[in-house]
């Protein structure tokens, strides 16, 4: 059987020579039937617990699929680890949802960059770093925010870079943050409609309104090029600068575009 999991553990090695096998547990395939006494080398290590699987072995022998800090993962018996302390890492004590826009300023700093959460909240986020450095003076935007039981009581960011990559970085890496657009309300619509840009001059947009996220903030004049077009409107919504609709083209492009620049029919 195999199911996954998620808890954290301590590879615990004292008296112990185990195996780790990056295929799968030891003895299910050709890339595993080689034993080796590997898993000493990362004594002591904490690590993610992500999978467990029960074989045949020897009446029903339990493996794990365990995740390092580095990313790197790998199979070994069960015994071979010590179920680790969740205390000894941070706990989220607050989080929440939030959308405005920053610089990172790595000038005097040299923060840290975590996939999987804010810093030393799991394994996988136990290791520090300073990989922020690498953005430094990017535009992002923040998505979440969360503050953590670190005696500093660290506030952290989850920041979205322009390619849609996201990651978690202390707060006070990041500067000269303004607000997006907020959507104030979104309604399910369906009518048919002309594109009209014979006075116009309005942007298509296709990951949401106008100024709601970073990959909607440059103006563009896109929609000149579908002037006259029939669309098919779906969904509407509104921020601080209008009334967007979400429409699909005869060429099955989607997009969002100003209420203003259509002709409802």
């Amino acid at each position: 059987s195999n199911k996954s999991v998620n808890y954290a553990a301590t590879i615990q090695q004292q008296g112990r020579s185990d195996g780790i096998y990056t295929s799968g547990p030891y003895h299910t395939s050709a890339l595993t039937s080689g034993g080796n006494s590997d898993a000493p080398r990362y004594n002591g290590q904490r690590v993610q617990v992500i999978a467990e699987a029960v074989t045949t072995r020897a009446g029903g022998t339990t493996y794990n699929q365990i995740r390092l800090a580095n990313g790197q993962t790998f199979w070994i018996d069960k015994r071979g680890l010590q179920m680790a302390d969740e205390a000894g890492f941070d706990k989220i004590t607050l989080s929440k949802t939030v959308s405005y826009l920053a610089i990172v300023d790595q000038s005097h700093r040299a923060d840290g960059l975590y996939q999987e959460g804010p810093y030393h909240t799991s394994s996988a986020t136990a290791i520090g770093n300073s990989n922020t450095k690498s953005l430094n003076g990017q535009l992002v935007q923040v998505i979440a925010e969360a503050t953590t039981s670190r005696s500093t009581k660290s506030t952290y960011v989850q920041i979205r870079l322009g390619n849609g990559t996201t990651y978690w970085t202390d707060k006070l890496a990041l500067t000269s943050m303004s607000p997006l657009s907020p959507i104030l309300s979104t309604s399910d619509v369906n009518y048919n409609a002309v594109v009209n840009q014979k006075t116009r001059v309005d942007g298509l947009y296709a990951d949401g309104p106008y100024h709601t996220s970073i990959t909607t903030l440059v103006g563009n004049d896109s929609a000149k090029q579908y002037d006259g077009q029939n669309v098919h409107a779906t969904i509407e919504q509104k921020t601080d600068r209008g009334t967007y609709v979400k429409v699909q083209f005869p060429d099955g492009h989607i997009y969002w575009i100003d209420k203003g620049a259509l002709t409802i029919r």
